[in-house]
Parts: structure tokens; sequence; C-alpha cells
């Protein structure tokens, strides 16, 4: 919300080194795992090809 708030536009790069985003681009990889541990990879391929167009730093960092 407070990213919306700040005029992104659910796409566009969201700075890891912004403290505020990091919880935003955390919740991303936490999906992603989530849905390939219940088996929906297309998912998961989805919210991690997101988080690496948003942050190509978190996804470095979170991404395992």
């Amino acid at each position: 919300d407070s990213l919306r708030r700040n005029g992104w536009k659910g796409h566009g790069p969201v700075p890891w080194s912004h403290e505020p985003n990091q919880g935003f681009l955390r919740s991303l990889a936490v999906l992603a795992t989530g849905s390939e541990r219940l088996g929906d990879d297309a998912e998961a391929h989805r919210c991690r090809e997101f988080l690496h167009e948003s942050s190509p730093e978190a996804y470095a960092e979170l991404v395992r």
C-alpha cells in the first residue's frame, strides 16, 4: 500500500536498498516459495520473475 501511495504503478523498480520496500520484496519471495511447495510452479515462476524485475538485488539476496 505504501508503495502505491508513493506513486508505484505495480511495475518498475522497487529498490532493495530502501528498507521500507524490503517487506514487499520479501513477501514476493515467500509467495514464490509457498507456491512451489504447493506444486504451483507457474505461480512460483511468476513471483520470482516479478521479484527479479522489481529488484535484481532482492532476487539475489532472497532466492536460493
